[in-house]
């Protein structure tokens, strides 16, 4: 029996992250481990012969070989001096490439109490500016109002847009844009840097007869 490598103190030292952030085990743990323990001074490299890891793994230089070329191909193990002609072993160095944690999911955004007297406040003032009997319970009406809240606007800034649009489109075929899915849409911030309007007058008979002449429905939705 040929003369062991393997000096009887020699030891590997397997880290916990190798196991649990790695995820790896067997033949490719031992080897990386290995490897690690040469690689963690700054240009150290494992030279080590074949022979060498197939001792301590007590198994065949092909498996080596094979657990090594995984390792290179996971990343964690960069391979240097490849020299087909050249009898020296190739030089290895051990990457401690953790996959960084996946972020969390977005909790998806919750409505409190300050969101509810929104809702309430916000109606009611439209409801006052207009005249209409628009539902602050009203699903489709919260979602837009609370898209505008998650954006940061304010309760001022609701009002100014209500105010702008009245002065606007109060009493005119524009009326009935006066509505939650139009004002606090997409285009709420237009609405609410806009110059304050003056009352529209009242368009006239032949203008109301065909509304396609006194606006475009696109600029509004």
């Amino acid at each position: 029996m040929s003369e062991s490598r393997i000096n009887r103190d020699n030891y590997i030292t397997i880290s916990g992250w190798m196991v649990t952030e790695l995820n790896l085990k067997g033949n490719e743990l031992i080897v990386y481990a290995m490897i690690y323990g040469f690689s963690q001074a700054e240009n150290q490299t494992f030279d080590g012969s074949m022979n060498y890891v197939a001792e301590w793994l007590n198994t065949s230089r092909q498996t080596v070989n094979n657990a090594l070329k995984s390792l290179v191909s996971k990343g964690l193990v960069e391979k240097y001096d490849i020299n087909e002609n050249s009898k020296k072993p190739s030089k290895y160095r051990a990457v401690k490439n953790i996959p960084a944690a996946p972020a969390p999911p977005a909790a998806a955004p919750k409505e409190t109490e300050a969101h509810n007297y929104y809702y309430s406040e916000i109606i009611d003032y439209l409801n006052k500016k207009t005249g209409k009997k628009f539902s602050a319970q009203n699903q489709e009406t919260r979602k837009h109002i609370h898209a505008r809240i998650a954006e940061g606007r304010t309760l001022g800034d609701f009002k100014q847009v209500i105010d702008n649009k009245c002065a606007e489109w109060l009493g005119t075929d524009f009326d009935k844009f006066l509505r939650p899915k139009t004002l606090f849409g997409t285009k709420f911030e237009a609405y609410l840097n806009q110059s304050p309007a003056a009352p529209a007058a009242k368009p006239q008979k032949a203008e109301s007869d065909n509304p396609a002449k006194s606006f475009n429905v696109d600029d509004i939705l």
